[in-house]
């Protein structure tokens, strides 16, 4: 939640708030932020009013891009544009998403600020923050190879369990999660280890597309004699293997946890480790609800899937 204008009873025109601003009886503040933030702030401050508080004296809103690498991977609070450039920070637009703002957020290339202030302090923290469309679409392939790198030395890595041996998580594995620890860190030094979307959308079209290509060739060599020795006992097989777990999954994730029907549809092609599913999802929504969820349940199914296998063979 953000207090953006004040405007003092019997006063015309608004005012900024700052840091040491005392709050009098008859203050009217201008608020944004979810609204279950502001109905806390109603218990604690009174009652809404229907009055709009206006831009004046030279105030205006504006959106600002982010898309100098020198000023991303910084927090508000490190950038401190409040005091240098007498602006505030309403909400931030990242990938489809409205985040509220606080002193810890760090910027994003992409991040489009929502702030309010004079026109010239606008301007000069315009310069900070780049405002650059075309810097955004710009991709720089050294974090991408770096990170492929990491991911598939990860992947080697052996891990030993009791009774089950060992195993690693591949290449698939290693460069997922060397994605994830690599986007976390989003910055290091030079290198902005997150990828613009519009080519992030590309690669994941061209991984798909290789993707099955290798596995249509592997399999179109054999596939009519494995049809005809097995053809109606894997297809009712891969019916049951396919159907029951989603089945489960979304009774589960609907009655139970409550989770919203995009997210649903991540978690089932994330379970599945199934990249051409969420492909599938991708053309039919324009929201990153899906991926997000796919993103964060597939590491454990992949994890998991390994497990099982291992054990099944050790058993069987």
């Amino acid at each position: 939640m953000i207090l953006t204008r004040l405007l003092r009873q019997g006063a015309s025109q608004p005012e900024m708030i700052y840091k040491n601003t005392i709050l009098q009886k008859g203050d009217k503040l201008r608020i944004v932020g979810e609204q279950s933030a502001i109905d806390k702030a109603a218990l604690l401050l009174g009652q809404p009013v229907p009055e709009e508080i206006n831009f004046n004296r030279g105030l205006t809103n504006k959106r600002l891009l982010v898309s100098k690498h020198t000023a991303v991977g910084y927090s508000l609070e490190a950038l401190n544009l409040k005091k240098t450039f007498n602006i505030q920070v309403s909400r931030i637009n990242r990938n489809g998403f409205e985040l509220t703002p606080n002193q810890n957020t760090r910027l994003h290339v992409g991040d489009v600020l929502h702030v309010v202030g004079e026109k010239e302090a606008i301007q000069n923290a315009a310069r900070l923050l780049g405002n650059n469309t075309r810097e955004t679409f710009r991709t720089d392939l050294i974090p991408i190879i770096l990170g492929l790198l990491i991911g598939c030395l990860l992947g080697q890595i052996p891990f030993s369990l009791p009774f089950i041996g060992e195993f690693s998580l591949g290449l698939s594995g290693g460069v997922l999660l060397a994605g994830i620890l690599l986007s976390n860190l989003y910055k290091t030094g030079p290198l902005i280890w997150d990828i613009p979307s519009t080519s992030n959308s590309f690669i994941r079209q061209l991984g798909l597309l290789l993707f099955l290509a290798t596995v249509g060739t592997h399999t179109g060599a054999i596939i009519l004699e494995t049809l005809q020795e097995q053809g109606s006992s894997l297809f009712i097989a891969g019916v049951i293997v396919t159907l029951l777990p989603l089945g489960v999954t979304l009774l589960t994730c609907r009655y139970l946890l409550n989770i919203r029907f995009l997210h649903i549809l991540g978690v089932m092609t994330g379970g599945m480790t199934s990249t051409p599913g969420l492909a599938s999802i991708s053309t039919l929504v324009e929201t990153p609800f899906s991926a997000s969820a796919y993103a964060t349940v597939y590491p454990v199914a992949l994890i998991g899937m390994i497990f099982f296998t291992k054990l099944l063979a050790l058993l069987l």
